[in-house]
């Protein structure tokens, strides 16, 4: 005060500038594009770092579905999958990570539509029809020798023309 006298008041404050972290693992079989032909399971675990207030929780959102607390590795099966983490602390600092998982399992089925008769002589429409409730089709090929194989025209519904008079004889 103005007479000089002095009151001191000593006060702790602490301070948390840093997010928390999260790591984390996928494991599963990886496919082609990006897509994984087993199930998948995600594993994650999350820290703040030191000095830190802590970590208050670790959530995640399966598909825009409901926050839940993590607390063991999830599975997923079939589909595209979009999930998110969130590493919240004590000081309110949350720290979010999202990862897009895709799976396909299932095999796409095949058809061939056309009935053959037991020898042929001239060339052959061979017709058939294929689908892929997972990932979706990306091609059918056919092969008349076992070794060379030729694309399709068309997916879900397609067609081959083979000439068999420029092959040789025996069974195909």
């Amino acid at each position: 005060d103005k007479a000089g006298l002095v009151t001191q008041v000593d006060e702790t404050y602490k301070v948390d500038a840093r997010v928390p972290q999260i790591a984390g693992s996928i494991s599963g079989v990886p496919g082609a594009n990006g897509w994984d032909i087993s199930q998948v399971t995600i594993s994650a675990s999350a820290a703040d770092p030191v000095p830190g207030s802590g970590l208050e929780a670790l959530t995640y959102i399966l598909n825009n579905g409901a926050q839940t607390a993590y607390t063991n590795p999830l599975t997923l099966s079939d589909g595209e999958h979009v999930i998110q983490f969130n590493a919240k602390d004590f000081a309110g600092l949350v720290y979010t990570m999202t990862q897009t998982v895709k799976v396909d399992t299932t095999a796409p089925s095949l058809n061939v539509t056309t009935t053959l008769p037991p020898w042929n002589k001239d060339s052959i429409a061979i017709k058939g029809n294929a689908g892929d409730d997972g990932s979706g089709l990306s091609k059918v090929e056919i092969s008349t020798d076992g070794t060379t194989w030729q694309m399709m025209t068309g997916t879900t519904s397609w067609t081959h023309d083979w000439n068999t008079t420029t092959g040789t004889s025996g069974s195909h």
